[in-house]
């Protein structure tokens, strides 16, 4: 389905997404460069499918690595310490 088919009022600006995400729009920036939130470039507007986004943030955030206090202690269990 070409890109332009769609409403445009189904997009939110990425002002709006990052609100939604309650992350500042400086790391909602580094999620879409490091290409962890699919997005569509048309002239310099950012556009943002919802049901994309959704899924992304899904997919991306059970992949978070654990935090520091836990990878030393497994770090501990498989050296056999």
């Amino acid at each position: 389905m070409p890109l332009l088919s769609w409403p445009p009022s189904c997009f939110p600006a990425k002002e709006r997404a990052a609100k939604e995400c309650s992350v500042s729009e400086r790391t909602f920036a580094d999620w879409r460069a490091a290409g962890k939130v699919r997005f569509y470039k048309v002239g310099r507007r950012v556009l943002i499918k919802p049901s994309e986004l959704q899924e992304d943030l899904t997919k991306f955030r059970r992949q978070r690595m654990p935090k520091r206090r836990m990878r030393r202690l497994n770090g501990r269990l498989e050296s056999g310490s």
